[in-house]
């Protein structure tokens, strides 16, 4: 029997809401590739949700409750309460969303490398996988993608040594890459040696289809075949797509439900190999 082609979605930063979004472009992407009907697509496909955000959220709550004990720990924010208390939706911004970023950025395990890699482990082992990742999401992603096939490991020490023989079934199975709102060119800052060499040592991972998407005022999103531009033993696999998702206050977030970004991946998904 035919093993259905897993879709890995991995969030970005502070996104406590992100089956929402998963659930947006799934239902995109059901009516761009199910073509006779519903049941088509979930005979070809399964989506496999990735919620790492819980990971981070005991020590940002820490952080809030003891530097701003005068304020009240917001769960959501509507655009009045931004404006009627910007001080409060600043402090909560920083700590919520770029706290994610500097938890994943720790030395030991912050626990959100080893909650991606255990699901990816978990499904793609003896199936064809595509990952569809946003924001800080991509990030890893990227790095999981990297140690998975320029370093031949997982980017997780796990119990089993990361033999050729244990790392062989995923590198085979991954079929795609899909980033979106994606800092990964920011977190190239990580290695001096990268950039001090003008990036001409940078690896690309991705030897199949990786589509960068990025609205121009997303301040966050990187266009990305620049970093491998000068670096000829590289795949040209990578396509930078711009794309609208929205105003400056939801242009990092408005990829999930963008039509065109799902097109865009249907299209690759639609001729991948199983």
């Amino acid at each position: 029997m035919q093993k259905k082609h897993k879709l890995i979605f991995i969030h970005g930063m502070g996104e406590g809401s992100s089956q929402d979004a998963y659930d947006d472009m799934l239902f995109n992407l059901t009516l761009l590739l199910s073509a006779e009907s519903k049941t088509k697509f979930i005979e070809l496909f399964e989506p496999v949700f990735v919620h790492w955000h819980d990971k981070t959220a005991q020590g940002e709550e820490l952080v809030f409750k003891r530097a701003f004990p005068q304020f009240e720990i917001p769960r959501h924010f509507t655009s009045l309460e931004i404006f009627s208390d910007l001080n409060r939706a600043a402090r909560y911004f920083i700590t919520y969303f770029i706290g994610d970023v500097v938890a994943y950025t720790d030395e030991n395990d912050n626990g959100i490398r080893k909650a991606v890699q255990q699901e990816l482990l978990a499904h793609c082992a003896d199936a064809p996988y595509s990952i569809i990742a946003h924001s800080l999401g991509s990030v890893i992603a990227f790095d999981f993608l990297y140690y998975l096939f320029a370093k031949n490991q997982f980017f997780y020490p796990t119990n089993s040594t990361s033999t050729p023989s244990v790392v062989k079934p995923y590198q085979e199975n991954f079929r795609n890459f899909f980033t979106m709102g994606s800092p990964i060119g920011l977190f190239f800052m990580r290695k001096s040696d990268l950039w001090k060499d003008n990036f001409n040592n940078l690896i690309n991972p991705v030897s199949k289809h990786w589509l960068n998407f990025y609205h121009p005022y997303d301040p966050i999103a990187y266009p990305l075949q620049g970093f491998f531009a000068s670096n000829t033993n590289n795949p040209k696999t990578l396509r930078d797509i711009e794309v609208d998702t929205g105003s400056l206050l939801n242009s990092h977030t408005g990829y999930w439900e963008n039509m065109d970004v799902a097109k865009k991946i249907a299209k690759i998904l639609s001729v991948s190999e199983v």
